[in-house]
């Protein structure tokens, strides 16, 4: 799809699990159910896969990802930031010709994203060319005046909204998680430095939908829900073929 292209980010590294990116999740890699989801939605010619790590290079290339970036070294740290990554894919995609004004980020982390998703959100960002979009959860259950900080023998209630005084839930203003599935980005943001525009619209996942694997508990529950109807009909679209 013309000034569209999928990029999938997956560095060696990472403190919660060593080789995360290539952790395997029913039997697939975590990077493959993202290059995969954005392959089967037949909506990009360009599948790019960024990383420092030449395991990962292989894996999403037989998975269906078309172009493989070696990122430098000074791009794949722990700290390393997210906006140099983007623009360093832009960069290598405008040595080939290629010439995309926005990038659908698709964090191996987030696996449970589907096809149909992505069209979703790409057909939402259409109508919003110039903010970008980001993928929500509604957490509204967890408002400040249910959650406390501190230590279990001394909670501080100091989380509390000034705005939202009351405790009845009908008085809560909606509250969304970002969750991580997909990213839709702005070339003409990233050059100036932002990894977000000046407007973001949100397109909702239901909260039981989504996961983040950062630890290996993240990926623990990501097991136990492969059980779950909507994820066995994602693997079958995922991974039949």
């Amino acid at each position: 799809m013309s000034g569209y292209f999928a990029l999938v980010p997956a560095r060696g590294g990472s403190k919660g699990i060593p080789k995360k990116n290539l952790q395997v999740l029913d039997g697939h890699p975590l990077v493959a159910w993202a290059v995969a989801a954005a392959r089967e939605s037949q909506l990009f010619e360009q599948i790019v896969v960024s990383s420092d790590d030449s395991d990962i290079l292989q894996v999403s290339q037989s998975y269906g990802a078309s172009i493989l970036i070696k990122r430098p070294a000074n791009l794949a740290r722990d700290h390393s930031q997210q906006v140099p990554v983007i623009l360093h894919a832009f960069e290598t995609l405008e040595g080939m010709k290629i010439e995309d004004n926005h990038v659908v980020l698709l964090q191996p982390t987030s696996p449970f994203r589907s096809p149909e998703l992505l069209k979703r959100a790409i057909d939402l960002h259409k109508t919003f060319l110039d903010r970008s979009l980001i993928s929500v959860s509604d957490v509204s259950f967890l408002h400040d005046s249910s959650l406390y900080r501190g230590s279990l023998t001394d909670l501080d209630v100091t989380l509390k909204s000034k705005d939202n005084a009351g405790t009845l839930r009908q008085d809560f203003s909606r509250r969304y998680w970002r969750n991580g599935s997909i990213y839709i980005l702005n070339k003409a943001d990233l050059i100036l430095g932002n990894l977000y525009a000046e407007k973001i619209v949100g397109i909702e996942i239901p909260f039981y939908e989504t996961i983040n694997i950062d630890e290996y508990s993240d990926l623990e529950r990501a097991k136990l829900m492969l059980n779950e109807s909507f994820i066995r009909e994602l693997r079958k679209k995922l991974f039949s073929s």
